[in-house]
């Protein structure tokens, strides 16, 4: 049985992939920016940003409704990409390292590190953060 795609569902298939991808993208970085502006941390920052990501997914597909074809398939995407998004946030909450921080010890698990080395490893890759403040 052969494949039949013809040129409206790659569009579609773009269009769709694009949204997403621009909605998870888009999220994060707003999210983050105000979680480390505020000096976030811990159980808050992560209900304020699934917050924040959840009301930006809620407006992206409330405009979705406002187009036509291959732009409302965009925004309603990019409202998904905003939500599925959290799913990180929620990693990064109670995983050390987030899903970064979960392949690594994967892969080393399998190479056969210990725990302990495995620890090292992950608590080394922690992201940096701002030591002075520049606010007043």
């Amino acid at each position: 049985m052969a494949v039949n795609i013809t040129g409206r569902d790659i569009e579609t298939i773009i269009t769709g992939g694009a949204g997403a991808v621009t909605g998870a993208t888009f999220s994060e970085f707003v999210t983050e920016f105000v979680s480390r502006y505020f000096e976030l941390s811990g159980n808050l920052k992560l209900v304020v940003k699934g917050t924040m990501k959840f009301i930006f997914g809620v407006i992206f597909w409330v405009l979705s409704g406002r187009f036509l074809g291959l732009p409302s398939l965009f925004f309603e995407c990019l409202g998904y990409g905003c939500i599925a998004s959290i799913g990180v946030d929620i990693l990064e909450a109670f995983v050390p390292g987030g899903a970064t921080g979960m392949a690594i010890a994967s892969a080393l698990k399998i190479k056969g590190a210990s725990s302990k080395e495995i620890s090292e490893v992950i608590e080394t890759r922690k992201p940096a953060t701002a030591t002075t403040s520049v606010r007043g």
